[in-house]
């Protein structure tokens, strides 16, 4: 599956470390699942902006036209995985740490609100017209 992330993007972000005991629901990390749960993750949050954007202006997967609209769902992409990641954890987790990245989540589902509202505009291919790179049928 396309996504908006990946495994080393988390890694890059956050560090192999940190991915490994977030992903470790069971305690271990080191347990051969782990990279199966953080390819979900990423998988999830690609699911998420998707489902978040739906009938907003621009087609489904987003297809970009600059870098930097890119990089901006990226970013949003890696950190709704990570909290997905971190929140599967369970509730007996004492790390205060999750109240940052609910506070990231929140901020990053009010950007994602923003786009599809038309507030904050994507250089991405659009669901209707106004596409320089689209064939236009007559």
């Amino acid at each position: 599956m396309p996504g908006y992330c990946t495994i080393a993007d988390l890694a890059l972000r956050y560090g192999t470390a940190n991915l490994a005991m977030w992903s470790g629901v069971d305690g271990s990390s080191s347990d051969p699942l782990n990279a199966t749960r953080q390819q979900n993750a990423c998988d999830w949050a690609f699911n998420q902006i998707n489902a978040l954007l739906t009938r907003g202006p621009y087609t489904l997967p987003l297809v970009f036209i600059d870098v930097y609209s890119q990089g901006m769902v990226q970013e949003w992409a890696i950190e709704l995985a990570v909290w997905h990641l971190y929140t599967a954890r369970g509730i007996n987790d004492e790390d205060k740490t999750a109240g940052k990245f609910e506070e990231t989540r929140n901020k990053v589902m009010a950007e994602i609100k923003l786009v599809r509202a038309g507030s904050i505009q994507l250089n991405a291919a659009r669901r209707w017209g106004d596409n320089p790179n689209s064939p236009t049928i007559i």
